[in-house]
């Protein structure tokens, strides 16, 4: 199943290129953000990803697509929170 944070994870590494950027942007370790990929692509049952040295890109118009969607929502999601949450 996939999970909300497995998306945010998606974007922040499609946004940053790499995975230590992304875990710095996230706060969270790269072997964490790493996992969160691999069972992510194992839910899907694709590689979401082409890996090379220092970089990562995002695999695919269908996966491009996937990570419009999934930037959309969690801007939406993030919007949501600030919009109801109590000062």
């Amino acid at each position: 199943m996939i999970e909300f944070n497995q998306l945010e994870h998606l974007v922040s590494i499609t946004k940053n290129k790499t995975i230590s950027k992304a875990a710095e942007e996230l706060l969270i370790s790269q072997p964490g953000l790493t996992r969160s990929m691999q069972r992510l692509e194992d839910d899907l049952g694709l590689s979401l990803f082409d890996r090379k040295k220092n970089k990562i890109e995002i695999r695919l118009l269908l996966l491009k697509t996937l990570y419009i969607l999934a930037a959309s929502l969690t801007r939406d999601v993030f919007k949501l929170i600030m919009i109801t949450k109590p000062y």
